[in-house]
């Protein structure tokens, strides 16, 4: 299944609840999907890698798996560990935080 920015229209209560969507249809049928998104956090998220492009021309600058347990929620986006890997990809793509 590819995925380009399925859910960059929508709002923030529409989102999770498509993330939570896709996360039972991916359980169900255990295939292989790409989904490219520019929300890192939805990556983390949704994926079990993630491919860190960089600027023009795009090139991976990492790869980064994603060593969350599977049955994802949306609390677990308040762990330590979730947080500390979107912290990590967004400094990796030079993302400055105040």
């Amino acid at each position: 299944m590819l995925l380009d920015e399925p859910f960059s229209a929508r709002d923030m209560i529409n989102r999770n609840e498509l993330n939570i969507e896709l996360l039972r249809i991916w359980s169900n049928r255990k295939q292989t999907s790409m989904l490219n998104t520019h929300s890192i956090s939805e990556a983390v998220h949704l994926s079990d890698r993630v491919f860190v492009l960089g600027a023009k021309p795009a090139k991976v600058l990492e790869t980064v798996d994603i060593l969350l347990p599977r049955h994802r929620t949306p609390e677990m986006r308040f762990s330590k560990a979730f947080i500390e890997i979107v912290d990590h990809i967004g400094r990796r793509i030079g993302l400055e935080y105040a």
